[in-house]
């Protein structure tokens, strides 16, 4: 399914699946809408992008590990933020090809605009961050739920620190 011409392909992502349709530069659809369940992206990918192909995709929860993998497949790849493609919210008739196709059009036409994709470095180091700020608002509540379960379970003997409860 491989052709010679520049293809522009809209992917409309979800949690286990998407659906991709691909556009020329004249609009017309030269990659039929398709859903990939994720756990087939990679022999999709393999069959049917090219280095020629331009993608695109809107951020979702699993947007980089999607990037790095089309990256390798596709020549070039775009991440747009949803509230940027009002076109896609405001149709009329909404479904998963129309969002791909509306999404494939737009990028063939040069009318979106990526964001940033931060560096694997950063994006890791943003995973610690989020993983601390997890951890220390945990921490934060532990002494209380455990004087609460304490008070629960009839233990009165709190001591001068009501977070060490003693027996």
């Amino acid at each position: 399914m491989k052709d010679s011409g520049k293809r522009y392909i809209g992917l409309d992502v979800h949690k286990y699946y998407l659906i991709a349709i691909g556009v020329d530069d004249e609009l017309n659809v030269v990659l039929p809408a398709r859903r990939v369940e994720l756990s087939h992206l990679d022999s999709w990918m393999k069959k049917t992008l090219t280095k020629q192909d331009a993608v695109v995709l809107e951020m979702t929860t699993n947007t980089w590990q999607l990037y790095d993998e089309l990256c390798v497949h596709a020549g070039s790849v775009l991440v747009v933020h949803p509230p940027h493609v009002a076109l896609i919210t405001r149709s009329q008739v909404m479904n998963d090809k129309i969002a791909a196709s509306i999404l494939a059009r737009l990028l063939a036409k040069g009318l979106l605009v990526g964001v940033w994709v931060p560096p694997q470095e950063i994006r890791e180091l943003r995973g610690l961050v989020a993983q601390r700020k997890k951890m220390t608002g945990l921490a934060g509540h532990a002494p209380v739920a455990i004087a609460r379960l304490w008070g629960r379970n009839g233990c009165n003997g709190l001591g001068s620190d009501w977070r060490y409860p003693t027996l």
